[in-house]
């Protein structure tokens, strides 16, 4: 794997890792973790939805014959190197719509299928209705995603019962074009997740500004942080806050416990 020493993609202290993704059509695709780069090769012109697998040693993404239009392509997983490999043909991208990879690293889940990565094997991943926005925890106990633009579905990522949290009487319904229904981020006991503003059209959002308790039903009050552009919830049970100036680390009660300067341009993922 190609890699070498460079500067630290995540402020020292911050817990968990957070990695950085450098990724433009036609120039190199490089993760920066845990002070490592690890280069995917170049991207393509129709490459798109790129999302790094758990250990930082794979990629996934969606190679679009038009991705202007976001016209279905291939499921691909690229190593560190470069080298490609098609998991699945005539696959839908956008809209949320977009590769997530299962917390073991295994399997890449698209569409409600799950991909199994080495053996090319795959299978209904268990999901209700036409699922968007899927994302695990970061301790991988737990899950969720859109099931329409008014529901949300948590459930535990082993299988179980799955909860449907109604979003339909938050605010920003009336005051935007959306419920906010992209999800971003779960916590691992499944009570928080971090949404983002829904779409009406076929780009997939990538930011979260919200954070709803699921036991309440009520947002989390979030006016002290300012512009929030997006939140992970680390697995000692707090959270990352991600402003238009910072990071700034969150305990169980939402309380301020570390502030940190956020990593340059790229694209942010979170880890364990």
């Amino acid at each position: 794997m190609p890699s070498g020493a460079v500067q630290e993609s995540a402020p020292a202290g911050l817990p968990g890792t957070l990695s950085v993704l450098t990724f433009e059509p036609g120039k190199a695709i490089t993760l920066l973790r845990r002070g490592q780069s690890v280069s995917f090769g170049a991207a393509g012109n129709g490459d798109m939805l790129p999302v790094p697998s758990p250990d930082g040693r794979h990629l996934a993404l969606v190679r679009s014959p038009d991705p202007g239009v976001v016209a279905p392509g291939d499921l691909v997983v690229v190593e560190a190197g470069g080298q490609r490999h098609v998991l699945a043909r005539q696959v839908i991208g956008g809209g949320g719509n977009a590769p997530a990879w299962t917390p073991d690293g295994k399997a890449v889940v698209h569409g409600g299928v799950r991909y199994d990565v080495s053996g090319g094997g795959h299978a209904g991943a268990g999901l209700t209705g036409n699922p968007a926005y899927l994302t695990y925890s970061v301790g991988g106990a737990t899950l969720a995603y859109a099931t329409s633009s008014n529901s949300i579905i948590v459930a535990p990522a082993g299988g179980g019962a799955k909860r449907v949290v109604d979003i339909s009487k938050l605010a920003e319904c009336s005051l935007r074009a959306a419920c906010p229904f992209a999800v971003q981020a779960v916590s691992d006991d499944g009570r928080y997740v971090a949404l983002g503003s829904g779409n009406t059209d076929p780009s997939n959002v990538t930011e979260a500004h919200l954070v709803l308790d699921t036991s309440s039903g009520k947002p989390v009050d979030l006016a002290a942080f300012g512009d929030v552009q997006h939140i992970w919830f680390t697995a000692s049970g707090g959270a990352i806050v991600h402003t238009a100036r910072d990071l700034r680390v969150v305990d169980a009660a939402w309380h301020v416990t570390g502030t940190f300067p956020a990593p340059g341009n790229g694209k942010l993922f979170y880890t364990a």
